[in-house]
């Protein structure tokens, strides 16, 4: 009696053991297939080969600065203005293609007073639809600013005092684009030529300072 019931004993552990093993096969066979499956749909075939679709990694809009800014002016003010832009305008900040080299701000009279208006910016539109060439148009067109009209009368003011208002940077990395305009003095020949070794001094400094 006890040797059958070793041998019913030893039965129902290798039951067991073939039962676990079963599953862990399934659980494998199952797992496999799904890797398979998430593969299948990250590929398509063509003639030429396998092409991957991967996402795009999303890149975050960087802001726009007017370099010459600051080299060709002294600034004073700042002020953070909207801006009135139409949806490709939007689009070409988002994706980096404007240019502030050039640009200048003004005033004009509107139907509630004087209104800030940006000048001679650089906007590179996308070309969409049919028969329309591939190529960008460069959109150079004055672009309405929004501000209070405190603000606006505070820099009408300094303008009238010989003061110059200098768009220094678009900020495109929030919800809102606005920008970044100042006030400023032009520089004299002697201060560009210091402004640019005091450039190129602070470059050598960090060039040196990499190396330790």
């Amino acid at each position: 009696m006890n040797v059958l019931h070793e041998i019913d004993l030893i039965i129902e552990i290798l039951n067991s053991v073939l039962i676990f093993g079963i599953i862990l096969l399934v659980i494998l066979t199952i797992l496999k297939f799904i890797k398979f499956f998430q593969c299948t749909q990250l590929k398509t075939s063509t003639k030429n080969g396998i092409i991957f679709k991967m996402k795009k990694p999303k890149t975050s809009a960087k802001n726009i600065v007017n370099r010459r800014a600051r080299f060709d002016y002294e600034l004073g003010d700042e002020l953070v203005a909207g801006m009135s832009l139409r949806g490709v305008e939007v689009r070409a900040v988002r994706g980096g293609r404007v240019s502030l080299k050039g640009a200048f701000v003004t005033l004009r009279n509107g139907q509630k007073g004087e209104e800030l208006w940006l000048n001679n910016a650089s906007f590179s539109l996308k070309n969409q639809g049919e028969g329309i060439s591939k190529a960008d148009t460069i959109d150079t067109s004055p672009k309405k600013l929004l501000a209070t009209r405190k603000q606006i009368e505070d820099f009408s003011n300094q303008k009238k005092a010989g003061f110059t208002i200098v768009p220094i940077k678009i900020l495109a990395e929030g919800h809102f684009i606005k920008i970044v305009i100042a006030l400023g003095k032009g520089k004299k020949q002697y201060d560009k030529r210091e402004t640019l070794k005091r450039r190129q001094s602070e470059r050598e400094n960090t060039r040196i300072l990499k190396r330790y």
